[in-house]
């Protein structure tokens, strides 16, 4: 009889677990990746005044990347002293934008590549990219 109690509360132990599991997921799995402009917050990652397609440096980064979120403050920095990169959205929200993946050689983002071909990967410190983009005027 006591065996059957355990295996009985095991039991319940393990539905409630998954129940919650489920739960969880549905509440917090609000994916804002859906078509047109993404914002986070307050922040629209598709247009930014730092951004020029005619810039020599091109910045690949996903809308919900935390790591381009935070690039984004950097970029809105050196931005304020003249600086510009080239946006390209390679988001699953913008499909269109998924081929610069492999044609671009792009592993992950926040990546910077200049038109000769050279790349930062990562999230970049103001000092760090400002060398960079001073190189590649």
């Amino acid at each position: 009889m006591k065996n059957n109690r355990w295996i009985l509360g095991l039991i319940v132990v393990i539905v409630t677990i998954a129940a919650l599991g489920i739960w969880g997921f549905k509440t917090n799995n609000n994916n804002p990746t859906a078509a047109g402009p993404q914002t986070v917050g307050s922040v629209d990652l598709d247009n930014q005044p730092y951004y020029d397609d005619n810039a020599n440096v091109m910045e690949f980064y996903q809308d919900n990347c935390s790591w381009c979120i935070k690039e984004q403050a950097v970029l809105k920095e050196l931005g304020d002293q003249g600086y510009r990169v080239k946006a390209m959205n390679v988001g699953s929200n913008h499909p269109e934008n998924q081929g610069w993946w492999k044609e671009f050689n792009v592993s992950g983002t926040p990546s910077f590549i200049a038109k000769n071909g050279d790349r930062l990967e990562g999230f970049q410190t103001a000092e760090k990219l400002k060398s960079f983009l001073d190189s590649h005027k």
